[in-house]
This record gives structure tokens, C-alpha cells and sequence, in this order.
């Protein structure tokens, strides 16, 4: 998934890597796979379908768009089936969210288990997020989006012990031990690498862990 920048405007597709107004990302699937319409541009220009529509997304002419960008356009250009993603509405929320914390000091860390297409992942860089990981992939999805290790949480039970010392290695901001024995084989690691590991514990008031 290097970056690369695509002919259409302001659309970011998650093979091409690019950010814009509107994220297209291909299923992967062949045409066979699924039925297809004998012409998939008739079907968005088709204004007699009624759906609700999310918003940035609206219809011109008859035609779908997101964000101003013509999805007859997309679907050409792309094939079908895809997703498509809507970058002023993400980035909307984004700030909705961090505006509601402005008076206080805080780090905004997106989840990549929700969505880890590298587009949206490099709006999000962007806008100011960080990041919160859950894998060793994800953390190599994060270095790849642009994300330096101090702004990467490494989150998730079951991690291997390979991923923590990745995380040691890179040192990723905070590691969340998730139990007791993984507190321990994290302090195991960094003293063989003669380091220290930054540590979150998670604390559950009035939750007997037996």
C-alpha cells in the first residue's frame, strides 16, 4: 500500500494511500464473485432508489457524490464493489470530540482496530490524533502513516513476545499490561535490553478480578 496520488481529486483510495476529501477502498472482490447491475453508473445516477443518505454524502443531478466527488466517477475509475469514506466527516467528529476536551489536557489516541486504512489513518495524523495499537501489525500500520513511536499506545490482551519487544525496542509511549504475568514479562524483557518500559495499568474500581 505505498502512497500514491490519484487521478481523481480529492479521493483517497487505500491501495493508492492518498488523503482527500472522500476515501475509496476496494473490496478485493471479483466482479464474478457478486452480482453485478449491467451498468453500475446507471444505478447511482438512478434517483428513483431512495435510501438515507450519511451525511457528505447527498445526490447532484441524479448522480451520488461524497464530499463533491462524483461516485459514478469512483466506481469507474475503480470497479466495484468499494468503500467509500467520507474525510470532512471524520474529520468533523474529530474536532467535535477534541473541541469538547479544550479547556483540559488531554491526547486523543484513534483506535486502528476500528478502521486501519492507511488514507484515513493519515487524515487522522493530520487533524492531531494519535494512535492506539493492538498489534505488532498496527504498530507497523502506525509507522507507516507517519506516526513516531512516543505517540503510539500499545493496547490488547494476548501479546506476543515478539510484540513486546517491539513496543520496548521502539518505545512506543505507554504499554497497557493487561494482567499481572504480562506486567512481568514486560519487566523481563526491558531488563534484558537494560531499558526501561513505559507502563498503563488499567484499574477497575469495586470489580472483584476473581
Amino acid at each position: 500500500s505505498q502512497a500514491a496520488w490519484s487521478p481523481l481529486r480529492h479521493c483517497a483510495m487505500r491501495l493508492s494511500g492518498v488523503t482527500g476529501c472522500a476515501a475509496a477502498v476496494s473490496t478485493g472482490m471479483h466482479h464474478q464473485d457478486v452480482k453485478q447491475p449491467k451498468t453500475v453508473a446507471n444505478d447511482i445516477r438512478d434517483s428513483s432508489i431512495q435510501f438515507p443518505l450519511p451525511v457528505s454524502f447527498s445526490r447532484q443531478h441524479g448522480a451520488l457524490e461524497c464530499d463533491g466527488v462524483s461516485l459514478v466517477d469512483v466506481a469507474a475509475t475503480h470497479g466495484t464493489p468499494l468503500y467509500v469514506y467520507s474525510a470532512a466527516t471524520v474529520a468533523s467528529r474529530y474536532r467535535a470530540f477534541a473541541d469538547a476536551f479544550a479547556a483540559y489536557p488531554h491526547a486523543m489516541h484513534y483506535a486502528l482496530k476500528a478502521n486501519s486504512t492507511l488514507a484515513i489513518v493519515r487524515l487522522l495524523r493530520s487533524l492531531g490524533s494519535k494512535v492506539d495499537a493492538n498489534s505488532g501489525g498496527e504498530i507497523d500500520v502506525a509507522l507507516r502513516a507517519g506516526f513516531i513511536p512516543p505517540e503510539i499506545v500499545f493496547t490488547g490482551v494476548g501479546k506476543t513476545r515478539a510484540e513486546l519487544a517491539q513496543a520496548i525496542d521502539l518505545g512506543v509511549k505507554t504499554i497497557n499490561a493487561e494482567s499481572e504475568g504480562e506486567l512481568e514479562r514486560i519487566d523481563a524483557i526491558a531488563r534484558e535490553r537494560q531499558t526501561r518500559a513505559r507502563v498503563a495499568i488499567r484499574v477497575n474500581p469495586d470489580i472483584d478480578a476473581r
